[in-house]
């Protein structure tokens, strides 16, 4: 769901209405037509109800939207704000 927010910038209400309930009706969520094709493709295979159809964890970092990150380094990587709390 975060995903969806920080894509989106929808409010609890919104994130309620079109992704959670019809997920969890076992429908596919209701994207907003402009989002990028890859982050779309992630969210439409994760955001499932049926475990068995959802992708897991090794399909989700080989999905487009993931393309070039390096998984392997990535513990050992300092985040944007690192240098903030120093």
């Amino acid at each position: 769901l975060m995903l969806v927010q920080l894509a989106t910038g929808w409010g609890s209400q919104e994130l309620w209405s079109r992704v959670v309930q019809p997920v969890r009706a076992g429908r596919p969520p209701r994207l907003p037509k402009g989002l990028p094709p890859p982050l779309s493709e992630l969210l439409l295979h994760v955001l499932v109800r049926d475990p068995v159809k959802r992708w897991g964890i090794e399909r989700m970092k080989a999905a487009a939207f993931f393309a070039g990150m390096d998984w392997d380094s990535l513990a050992g990587t300092p985040g944007p704000h690192a240098a903030l709390l120093q």
